[in-house]
């Protein structure tokens, strides 16, 4: 299969593009913890592992690369061992993340924050995270159980507009998602996993054409996903493998001596000199683990992002697993063709 002339990598090497301005725009994630009063609703929406992410800054030099490797038409990383991609080991017996991009503002505002926003926070079906953060942060325990809510529902568009399916900008969030949180104990059952996924898969569709310079979207499970399965390109970490799996990798205490970072060039060489026993397999057992230890914490609860299922699940270790996993991506995404209109 060879590249289309309207892909970043075939057209950087056409243009010789420079490395320095080559690089997309990435934004981090800085989570700020949120107030130990509405903790509980979090754990009841399905919300409790996801604000153990912490801070973590975006390393646009491997993002870039994993992009270039990146096929639109099978929705797959195309390296020099074979194909593989992201998945997350979703339950598809549970209620997908869908509905109307078109949302009145105010009735749905009133309905489940409480408040209609003033003029300036809103700009068409979307909220400005800055606004829900100064006038939900600080509910105290004295709050109405209405007041509480509300104030979860915030947090969880926070989370939603900042890390999981933000945009370019990573300053709003669309209210679409709104509704859905209306009933916190609902909330849990639907599967966020494969609107976070189906929403990255798209939006490394549209970063392969040469003249996109910045990736919105979950750019952390990318990162995360190939250092938990590219040894290649993993830094070295302190913190033992524990769920979520993304906690492995927190800004402090990476040690990139043994790998770029940072550095575009250098992680196009590494993965293009990839060899096959460089991928990571991690096995079912520890999988097991680690879904059972969340069960124990947090019995009857659904964990959001991979429905039970640690964040970047996906198994590469041989090519005939990538090829697998090659057939996978394209049912995946046929399957949940209708959250790529998120």
């Amino acid at each position: 299969m060879e590249l289309s002339k309207n892909h970043r990598a075939e057209f950087r090497y056409i243009n010789a593009f420079n490395p320095s301005k080559d690089k997309l725009k990435c934004h981090g994630h800085a989570n700020k913890k949120p107030n130990e009063v509405i903790l509980p609703y979090l754990q009841q929406a399905g919300f409790g592992e996801v604000i153990k992410l912490g801070n973590y800054k975006i390393d646009v030099g491997l993002i870039t690369a994993m992009v270039e490797r990146w096929r639109p038409e099978t929705h797959t990383f195309h390296l020099s061992i074979g194909e593989c991609t992201i998945t997350l080991g979703l339950n598809v017996f549970v209620i997908p993340v869908s509905g109307s991009n078109f949302v009145n503002v105010k009735d749905v505002c009133q309905e489940y924050l409480g408040v209609i926003p003033p003029e300036g926070a809103t700009k068409g079906n979307s909220i400005k995270l800055k606004w829900l953060k100064d006038t939900f942060d600080n509910v105290g325990e004295n709050a109405s159980e209405v007041e509480k809510q509300a104030s979860c529902r915030a947090y969880i568009l926070r989370m939603i507009g900042g890390l999981l399916m933000s945009d370019k900008f990573n300053n709003r969030v669309h209210l679409k998602y709104l509704s859905i949180l209306g009933d916190l104990n609902k909330t849990s059952h639907y599967t966020w996993g494969s609107a976070v996924l189906a929403t990255l898969y798209r939006e490394l569709c549209l970063a392969t054409k040469p003249d996109v310079m910045s990736m919105g979207r979950c750019a952390l499970l990318l990162q995360n996903w190939a250092w938990c399965r590219l040894s290649c390109v993993a830094p070295d970490a302190l913190s033992a493998w524990i769920f979520p799996l993304a906690q492995r990798f927190n800004s402090g205490g990476l040690n990139f001596s043994k790998v770029p970072h940072n550095d575009i060039e250098g992680y196009r060489n590494t993965i293009d000199h990839m060899i096959v026993q460089e991928p990571v397999f991690l096995t079912s057992s520890f999988v097991e683990d680690s879904i059972s230890d969340s069960n124990t914490r947090y019995p009857n609860k659904r964990s959001t992002l991979g429905l039970h299922v640690p964040i970047c699940t996906a198994i590469i270790s041989s090519k005939n697993i990538m090829q697998r996993e090659s057939r996978f991506s394209s049912a995946f995404i046929n399957k949940f063709r209708n959250l790529q209109k998120i």
